[in-house]
């Protein structure tokens, strides 16, 4: 029967016996003529089975039909588990009712149907369902493993960045901040410690404060991270770096939620401490403010939305001490968007 154990994989069965509608239109026909309850009862009283196959090409598919359809495959479900799952299907837009007493005609399905829409498609071929249904303590226990801490010095003193794996343009790359990689002695390591091998790198500049790498070790990462499609105004979103902390020796894996609160490129003419802070970190191009909380170590952490998805690289704080104090004014953190690296890809 369903349990936590078999949840995750319920979930994405679910969603692909969705999809078989685009996916495979066979399937998802032979599903509904071996599980339809209604269909059994009009060819047990000998009736005409073309109108009722007419209804369920307009209205999708029943849970009761996919349930029956899964429920060999994932050792047996406990409906009340399948029910909060559709109705968080629901809620996150990847699938839609299909509500029997506003549909036109007069042979109507009894019972409620539900089709996939194109953000259901969108998410299936992701993969990225698993992510958007359990959040963010999932996705850090799914990528926490393709983050990378990247060590070197400078002027003879230890410094300490992030880097990531990202699965872009066919391969697994790794994405960090520009200045990372100007350090002496530069080593990237998991957070076991493990540590890359470095003799074979190639570096891939932007043209921007990040910068994209090429290296050997690829199939240690499972998991690579996706750079997302766009992003808005107030998303949630997740950073996992390694930031330093303060009365320790070291810098250790942290992650912290907060959300995207503007987005704007700044120009050398505008007017306004945030225009000009911005202005003056020695670049110019479109940047992501949010309020996940980051500090010295987190530059080159990948910025993540619900999906699981990078919208973006942090790579600065802003914050004035002075303002703080005075004024009361809060730190926030900026990001370059993923898309830049697109100046490098097309």
């Amino acid at each position: 029967m369903t349990t936590p154990s078999n949840v995750e994989l319920l979930v994405e069965k679910a969603l692909e016996v969705f999809g078989y509608i685009v996916t495979n239109n066979e399937l998802y026909n032979k599903l509904y003529y071996e599980h339809s309850i209604m269909r059994k009862i009009i060819i047990a009283n000998k009736l005409s089975t073309e109108k009722i196959d007419q209804e369920f090409n307009y209205f999708g598919l029943s849970i009761q039909e996919i349930a029956t359809h899964l429920a060999p495959q994932v050792g047996g479900i406990q409906m009340p588990y399948f029910l909060k799952i559709i109705e968080k299907f629901e809620a996150h837009d990847l699938i839609v009712r299909q509500d029997p007493l506003i549909a036109t005609g007069t042979n109507r399905p009894a019972d409620i149907r539900y089709k996939i829409t194109n953000q259901g498609l969108f998410v299936l071929n992701r993969g990225t369902i698993i992510n958007l249904i359990f959040g963010f303590p999932k996705i850090l226990d799914r990528y926490k493993s393709s983050v990378l801490r990247v060590t070197g010095k400078i002027n003879g003193i230890h410094q300490i960045g992030t880097a990531f794996v990202l699965a872009f343009d066919g391969q697994k790359r790794i994405v960090t901040c520009l200045h990372n990689v100007q350090m002496d002695d530069l080593k990237f390591s998991l957070d076991d410690d493990t540590f890359l091998t470095t003799t074979d790198i190639t570096y891939h500049k932007t043209g921007r404060d990040i910068v994209v790498i090429d290296f050997e070790e690829t199939d240690i990462f499972e998991s690579p991270f996706l750079a997302a499609h766009g992003f808005n105004v107030l998303d949630e979103v997740l950073t996992i770096g390694f930031p330093s902390i303060p009365m320790t020796a070291d810098a250790y894996l942290i992650a912290h939620k907060g959300e995207v609160n503007s987005r704007f490129t700044p120009m050398s003419s505008h007017v306004g401490e945030v225009n000009a802070s911005v202005s003056s970190y020695s670049e110019q191009g479109e940047f992501i403010i949010f309020s996940a909380k980051t500090s010295s170590g987190n530059s080159g952490s990948p910025l993540i939305n619900k999906y699981g998805d990078v919208i973006g690289v942090v790579t600065n704080e802003f914050f004035n001490k002075d303002d703080f104090k005075e004024k009361g004014k809060p730190p926030y953190y900026a990001a370059i968007p993923i898309d830049e690296l697109q100046k490098v890809y097309g």
